[in-house]
């Protein structure tokens, strides 16, 4: 209990010091258009203008500077000039004294954290309570993406040059390729929370998440609330109950940053949107816009693929709220046109970004199925994601849900009144964006969840507090009460699905980031054989050099001259020997990669063979060893008397292909092609290659032969059980002059 408690306030002080720090800046921004707008009183909002201006500013200085960090305290100290600048100006307004200044203080303090801000908070710290009692480390339930963000902060906070000699591997390729590409906005807020709290990025998850899930939460309820006039407890039931129901929380407890920063910043741009009261004239229209325009580009480089996807939504989201304040929206309209204008300025250098994200992520490749159980999960009804309904009867049913409410709207409308057609408006909208996106991608598409997603944390709690305050009476009683079981079970839902996270790091691997044994190393190859242990190393890892042997995003990578670390528990002596403990799990290890015959048999009578493996190889079995996906090497030391001549390497082997799909195996020695051979349904073959020694002089005698497969094919095409990816089947391989 008293650890728990313990990870609780360590996750709490970078969490409070970027709240501090991004409050400061809201404030500033706030203050500084305080003369031709006003904001709603909320700690949440103002954080989340605060935070999207910061984001954008250090976004500005990497990319036109290569420093990510010099901004943070100078954008801290305009912000601070700003907010006395406002305190002078409101000073020569009144007649000053001390009582007026105390009086002063006290308002603004006492209107500064209101009741949505506290319930808010509550909520968060309630959602997020399953994770908290790990500490500042690393958790997901199985997508390795936050090692990824936190890469892209490293780099930005030091150089590209230093994390590539510190991962002179595929993962380090990645991640140099993800830093210039993918989520900038994210990137910047670990930025941010690293500088101000000296933690480094990859422990930053948690406080990430309740820092994103607070400015969700803060926003929706003022939103709601200004929007509709509903009460606290009606606000807080209607919106929680589909914000943090298992599918947006599916999200989370993922780990997915990217999607949690989009949709929260989303959140504070209709919270802006819905509340914010500017002047009629052009200086009013223009700093209203810029603040939006400020929050809009931070959602979309948080996850520029997800706001596009859901743009349809989105839009007529934001007209279905504009519409509502018609005194409104005629201004609204035309500080909607310079904010187009001024998005479409400040994204001129972050287009080339978008472009290269947006192309990597629309593969159409499938991902998990949908958690969705009935139309019930659009309030928060969901069942565990291991009892997920099909999904062509989920389908159906939010099918069937949606067309009887938008046949309802229509009928309300023709004979109600017309402006009742804003509601089918935006319900149309939504169901044609997820129409597009399934029959573009197919309905078992990751997209699809992730559009899910967006809609029942952002729009649904729009709709159900929009639909309750047309209620009056019994009937909105009545509703409320019907909302407050199903919040209840939302909840406790999503509380259960957060308590079952399946990886998480233990202290014992963070214990790492200090340890003098592994400092001292200036090459470790990271072994985990776990893709989020082994990005996790990699990052906190204090060697000069981190290799990742087995495959994370990227592909595999052989290994370098130095020890592996690796899993005490998994200390084959077959394979390792020299094992030194690092505390009770991990240990540092070496390898002895020398030929001992000029024949190598990998096949389960030779165990030893394993050591000679790297990439994705599959257990060795009777007759051999079978690769999978596309690159798998062997690597081994020539004998002293082959390093300095030409030499043969004979390998017997063969492909997995069908008589209607070869298979072409192309063959590597030290990164140079030497010869491809093609397989057409076909048994075991012996071939022999020719290596020159300069391939070879050069690595001091270290040979990496690496099969790379031209199609990757699995038995469970053509009908059989095994669902493996098989490429090439080793069965020996040969040396000799």
């Amino acid at each position: 209990m008293a650890s728990a408690v313990f990870n609780a306030f360590e996750i709490a002080r970078p969490a409070f010091l970027l709240g501090l720090y991004a409050i400061l800046i809201g404030l500033g921004v706030q203050a500084a258009v305080a003369r031709y707008v006003r904001f709603p009183r909320s700690i949440g909002l103002t954080a989340g203008i605060g935070l999207s201006a910061t984001a954008v500013i250090i976004f500005f200085s990497y990319h036109f500077a290569d420093d990510a960090t010099t901004p943070i305290w100078p954008l801290a100290a305009v912000a601070a000039l700003a907010i006395a600048a406002r305190f002078v100006f409101v000073l020569k307004k009144c007649s000053w004294n001390t009582s007026f200044l105390w009086r002063w203080l006290r308002s603004s303090s006492s209107r500064s954290i209101t009741p949505i801000d506290i319930m808010a908070a509550v909520a968060v710290a309630l959602v997020m309570y399953p994770v908290t009692k790990f500490g500042l480390t690393y958790w997901t339930n199985g997508t390795a993406d936050f090692p990824n963000y936190a890469s892209s902060a490293k780099i930005w906070m030091t150089s590209a040059a230093a994390f590539a000699e510190k991962h002179p591997d595929a993962f380090g390729d990645l991640q140099l390729h993800r830093a210039s590409f993918e989520k900038p906005m994210v990137t910047a807020l670990l930025v941010a929370m690293s500088q101000l709290s000296d933690t480094p990025p990859y422990q930053l998850l948690t406080p990430a998440f309740l820092f994103y899930l607070f400015i969700l939460a803060t926003s929706l309820l003022v939103l709601c609330s200004r929007l509709f006039g509903l009460g606290l407890f009606t606000t807080t039931i209607t919106v929680l109950t589909p914000a943090l129901s298992l599918v947006p929380m599916s999200r989370v407890y993922d780990a997915q940053l990217g999607q949690a920063a989009a949709v929260s910043l989303l959140a504070c741009t209709f919270a802006i949107v819905g509340t914010a009261v500017f002047k009629r004239s052009a200086w009013g229209i223009f700093a209203f816009a810029l603040v939006t325009a400020v929050v809009s580009v931070a959602a979309l480089g948080s996850n520029f693929t997800l706001v596009i996807g859901s743009g349809i939504a989105l839009a007529a989201l934001v007209v279905w709220a504009a519409l509502h304040r018609a005194h409104y929206f005629t201004r609204l309209t035309k500080a909607a046109a310079v904010c187009a204008l001024l998005i479409g300025a400040i994204c001129l250098p972050l287009l080339s970004w978008f472009k290269v994200s947006f192309a990597a992520q629309t593969t159409g490749v499938p991902g998990f199925n949908i958690p969705l159980a009935s139309p019930l999960a659009i309030v928060g009804q969901q069942i565990s994601l291991a009892s997920v309904s099909e999904q062509s009867q989920t389908l159906l049913s939010w099918s069937v849900l949606l067309v009887i409410v938008s046949a309802v709207l229509w009928i309300r409308a023709a004979y109600v009144r017309r402006a009742s057609m804003l509601d089918f408006f935006v319900l149309a909208a939504a169901t044609a964006n997820i129409l597009i996106i399934g029959l573009k991608l197919g309905w078992s598409n990751y997209s699809v969840h992730k559009y899910l997603a967006v809609v029942i944390a952002v729009l649904m709690p729009l709709v159900l507090s929009y639909a309750t305050s047309k209620l009056r009476g019994r009937a909105r009683i009545a509703a409320i009460f019907t909302f407050v079981p199903l919040l209840i079970s939302s909840l406790w839902i999503s509380l259960q699905h957060g308590s079952s996270v399946q990886i998480v790091m233990s202290p014992d691997l963070v214990s790492l980031q200090n340890h003098p044994k592994l400092a001292e190393q200036d090459f470790v190859n990271i072994d985990l054989k776990n893709l989020h242990e082994d990005s996790f190393a990699a990052l906190l890892s204090p060697s000069r050099s981190a290799t990742i042997l087995r495959s994370t995003y990227a592909r595999p990578t052989p290994p370098n001259t130095g020890l592996f670390l690796i899993r005490s528990d998994k200390a084959d002596a077959d394979i390792y020997s020299n094992t030194v403990k690092l505390n009770d799990t991990y240990s540092l290890a070496s390898i002895d990669l020398s030929l001992t015959d000029t024949k190598i048999e990998f096949n389960s009578k030779h165990p030893a063979s394993r050591r000679f493996l790297f990439g994705n190889w599959h257990p060795l079995e009777e007759w051999g060893t079978w690769s999978g996906r596309k690159n798998n090497y062997v690597v081994f030391d020539l004998p002293p008397e082959l390093q300095s001549r030409d030499f043969n390497m004979t390998v017997t082997g063969y492909a997995f292909s069908h008589v209607t799909t070869p298979q072409e195996i192309e063959v590597l020695v030290n990164d140079s092609p030497l010869g491809v051979q093609t397989y057409q349904n076909e048994g075991a073959r012996t071939f022999t290659v020719s290596v020159p020694r300069q391939l070879t002089e050069a690595s001091n005698g270290r040979v990496t032969v690496n099969f790379k497969s031209k199609r990757l094919m699995s038995p469970s095409e053509f009908g059989y059980a095994d669902k493996r990816f098989l490429t090439f089947g080793l069965i020996s391989l040969q040396v000799g002059p």
